[in-house]
């Protein structure tokens, strides 16, 4: 602002304060511009966390499922706590209704393991990871068949018989399983009512992750995996107590039919063998038993929306046979991972 000096005949310039408008709207604009960055910056590392949380934890899951095929004093309770031996806790409901009668000092049933169902819905970006009991009769209690059944192994008729099989040194786990009746689902001896053998625990895959497979198709010509559904059989054999993994490649279904089995809700009426793992213990019209097989097993874990996962799905490997938690690996990005069975080609969850 300009001001004139009468005594001396000069104008003077008076000095200035505040901001002008121009620089007010500058200095908003570069706040704005530094907070939008900040904020962008901090969604997006929420989002990443979250991201490797759900990888964590998903692994974490299948680890615990080791944990309780291990030390089968370790019940599977929803809420996640330790919760007491299946078979001690169901003896009376329903141990009487897995045939045979207990050994001195003993219940008539055993757990022999835990089956995980792992169902996807690509669409809703949602997986649920479901864990119940296998349970089946004590191994003891079939041996005891031969003195009171008198059973003669040398005869043909007879080698379908569970003693004679439980006898049999080249008898294979599955139809060691199958004569022993294990079953994540058994027939209550009191109600005549189907339900689950021993606890089950569900778990759905947190901040929106889902499993899907590796991709399809080979170098450039890869295609986005589908959504995983199996079922994994961990179980300790009957034979010599050593803990396996096997795999079928769906989830179990109502026998002869195309809907998924919800061990939350089955109907009350339900066979036991027609929604329960133990039909895929039978044999094939040639006595093969494909419906589980020994392989590693690849899942991609879908970052479902997080930034800077978006096309770097982390992979979780259940090893081979694994029969730890050792056996549930969670591979690194850049992991140069190969399937024992196809060792030319790479695994691989994204194409970058």
């Amino acid at each position: 602002m300009l001001m004139y000096n009468i005594s001396m005949g000069i104008i003077l310039e008076e000095e200035q304060k505040g901001f002008t408008i121009i620089e007010v709207m500058l200095f908003l604009a570069l706040t704005g511009f530094l907070l939008a960055g900040i904020l962008a910056g901090a969604g997006s590392s929420i989002a990443n966390q979250r991201y490797k949380d759900a990888v964590q934890d998903a692994a974490d899951v299948l680890r615990k499922a080791y944990s309780f095929v291990a030390d089968t004093q370790i019940g599977l309770r929803d809420d996640g706590k330790d919760g007491e031996n299946a078979c001690d806790s169901l003896v009376s409901s329903v141990a009487s209704s897995i045939k045979g009668e207990a050994g001195r000092g003993r219940t008539s049933c055993s757990v022999y393991g835990a089956v995980v169902t792992i169902k996807t819905d690509k669409e809703s970006a949602l997986t649920e990871i479901q864990t119940t009991t296998l349970l089946g009769r004590d191994l003891y209690d079939v041996t005891l068949q031969k003195d009171t059944e008198k059973i003669d192994c040398t005869n043909d008729e007879n080698k379908d018989k569970l003693y004679c099989v439980v006898s049999n040194p080249s008898s294979s786990d599955i139809e060691l399983l199958r004569a022993l009746e294990a079953n994540n689902l058994v027939r209550h001896s009191e109600t005549n009512h189907t339900e689950v053998a021993g606890n089950s625990a569900t778990q759905k895959i947190k901040w929106g992750a889902f499993f899907r497979e590796p991709l399809k198709g080979v170098d450039d010509d890869r295609n986005e995996g589908d959504a995983l559904n199996i079922t994994l059989l961990i179980y300790r054999s009957p034979r010599d107590g050593s803990i396996r993994t096997l795999v079928k490649d769906d989830i179990i279904r109502v026998k002869g039919g195309t809907e998924a089995v919800d061990y939350r809700n089955i109907p009350q009426s339900a066979d036991a063998g027609d929604y329960g793992v133990n039909q895929y213990f039978k044999q094939n019209a040639d006595g093969s038993y494909d419906k589980f097989s020994a392989k590693d097993v690849f899942i991609c874990v879908d970052s479902g929306g997080a930034e800077s996962y978006a096309d770097h799905a982390r992979m979780i490997r259940i090893m081979k046979n694994a029969h730890s938690q050792s056996g549930i690996k969670l591979e690194d990005l850049d992991a140069d991972v190969r399937d024992p069975a196809n060792p030319t080609e790479r695994v691989l969850c994204d194409k970058n």
